[in-house]
């Protein structure tokens, strides 16, 4: 029987939980990428995503944290590609997240709360089990990543973090090891 670990990482800018989590920043002149990347030898099963914004404004629905909605071309993408920026699965269908409300089109709900004097919170969870009717899975031998495009203007923001939840899973062995030829007169199923 496999062993399962569980899959408790944030999005980072480097993808292998080293890289900054906390994505407030200008990525307006620079685009960035938040990811999560499996080793090739795993296989990320994940059963939901958490976006969590903090800012000192009053969070609304037509704004992206407290203080403007992100500009049209700008705004947040969530897809699975591969190493070569190829589209494997996007998530927005085309879309963009421009605004807090634009989480709820996959979250079906948001959460803002203040906690006395100070910051105000966003808070949604992306549940790929109830959406997808499984985990949303990325296999590492074929170089799936999952990618949050930062294209925007973000600094107004005090905290913007997306964490991933579920499981981590070896790779099933190959029958046929890809660097090995077959020896003549043997079958091998791939």
């Amino acid at each position: 029987m496999a062993t399962t670990n569980r899959l408790f990482r944030a999005l980072d800018d480097v993808g292998d939980g080293s890289g900054e989590k906390n994505h407030v920043a200008d990525y307006s002149v620079t685009p960035s990428k938040a990811l999560l990347v499996p080793t090739e030898d795993l296989i990320y099963a994940i059963g939901s995503l958490q976006i969590f914004i903090a800012d000192n404004a009053t969070i609304g629905a037509d704004k992206y944290g407290g203080t403007k909605a992100l500009a049209e071309g700008k705004g947040m993408l969530l897809r699975v590609e591969d190493d070569e920026d190829n589209v494997v699965m996007d998530l927005f269908d085309g879309g963009e997240v421009l605004t807090n409300a634009g989480w709820a089109l996959l979250s079906g709900q948001i959460t803002d709360a203040g906690i006395g004097s100070g910051a105000n919170y966003l808070f949604t969870e992306i549940n790929f089990l109830s959406k997808l009717g499984d985990y949303l899975r990325l296999d590492g031998r074929s170089k799936e990543r999952l990618v949050l495009h930062l294209r925007d203007d973000l600094t107004d923001l005090l905290k913007h973090y997306f964490m991933c939840f579920g499981d981590i899973r070896p790779q099933p062995p190959r029958s046929v090891l890809p660097d090995q030829p077959p020896v003549s007169g043997k079958t091998y199923t791939i």
